[in-house]
């Protein structure tokens, strides 16, 4: 059913410093960030739930994430990767920012153009991939201490963290020319636990989510690299299946109610207008058309939040309808003699 929606190994020990940009002021409750590769500058956009921009803070950070790799949130601490000059990459720190005083830390790892982002109590890991070659890294919170493994002929695209056990996503491709898909389970030694071949669930893992206790996850592609129309979930026990959804290309997996919102979208593009509303207890989906793109999304209370390339969107959801309340320019920088680009926006 299709819908249109509703218009109206070393020890590296933490760096802390002060901003000398911008006071930060907690009174926000949304933040966007807009970044560029081609210098070491970020701009922190901050609004209030009506939208209406209430500050705005530069960092000195190039290349602060991007649409496959948003800010993470954790402890009431936001995290990002800013990987520095784009013909670089390699600031080599995950940038943590409390969210209630604004205080940043730099963790410093020292791998080039790192990506995918988790972190619990104890630890922050990041992957990265260099010359066929994929690191996983662990940063010891309480004293720097940082370990490394590395699986070769394999890149990470998603990291996720469930208490003490670690999912890594990877994909490298067969002598066939098919692409093949491994899920990793690793514990807190960096150890290689599992290593399950998921190429007929999909291929090109980025972004997960736990509801209750199953891991769910969307692929972009299937082992063909043709769009994926799938929904994972895995169990505890390991055990992987499959929804069919009735649109291609998932992306964002978000628990509302008793329902789950899964965005269709194409990261490469920046293009994909649907959402499907899948309710799990009856066993019925229904497509929701948007009139922009859904590069991310997040709900809170019932509002969700949505951003395009431009623009930040609020609506209010109502049983299976949403209906827009506002929405706001969030790319501030055209005219720039820089190119800047929106990354992503978290809620505090």
């Amino acid at each position: 059913m299709l819908l249109t929606v509703l218009l109206t190994g070393c020890k590296q020990l933490t760096t802390k410093f002060k901003l000398t940009y911008q006071e930060y002021n907690p009174e926000y409750f949304l933040a966007v960030i807009e970044t560029t590769e081609q210098d070491n500058r970020s701009i922190i956009h901050y609004y209030n739930n009506e939208l209406i921009l209430v500050n705005t803070q530069i960092l000195p950070y190039g290349t602060m994430g991007n649409l496959y790799y948003t800010p993470v949130i954790y402890n009431n601490v936001v995290y990002t990767i800013p990987q520095g000059l784009g013909n670089k990459k390699d600031a080599g720190i995950v940038l943590g920012m409390k969210l209630e005083t604004g205080e940043l830390e730099e963790y410093k790892i020292d791998q080039l153009a790192m990506n995918s982002l988790a972190v619990n109590n104890q630890f922050i890991y990041t992957s990265n991939t260099l010359n066929g070659i994929s690191s996983i890294s662990q940063y010891e919170i309480s004293n720097g201490t940082v370990k490394q493994i590395d699986i070769e002929d394999v890149y990470i695209s998603k990291l996720y963290v469930n208490a003490q056990i670690l999912y890594a996503f990877g994909q490298t491709k067969g002598d066939n020319g098919k692409l093949i898909t491994y899920l990793y389970t690793l514990d807190q030694s960096l150890t290689i636990l599992d290593k399950k071949d998921i190429s007929d669930h999909g291929s090109g893992q980025y972004k997960t989510t736990l509801i209750g206790n199953e891991l769910y996850f969307t692929s972009s592609t299937d082992s063909d690299d043709n769009p994926s129309n799938k929904l994972s979930c895995m169990s505890l026990e390991g055990e992987i299946t499959d929804i069919i959804l009735n649109e291609q290309g998932p992306l964002e997996i978000i628990p509302y109610q008793d329902k789950i919102l899964i965005s269709h979208c194409n990261l490469a593009q920046a293009r994909g207008n649907k959402l499907t509303i899948l309710d799990m207890k009856n066993n019925t989906q229904q497509i929701i058309e948007f009139e922009h793109d859904l590069l991310q999304m997040q709900v809170k209370d019932n509002n969700l939040y949505v951003m395009d390339q431009d623009h930040l969107y609020i609506y209010i959801i109502e049983k299976d309808y949403f209906t827009l309340e506002r929405q706001v320019k969030i790319k501030t920088t055209e005219g720039e003699d820089e190119y800047y680009y929106i990354s992503g926006f978290f809620i505090k």
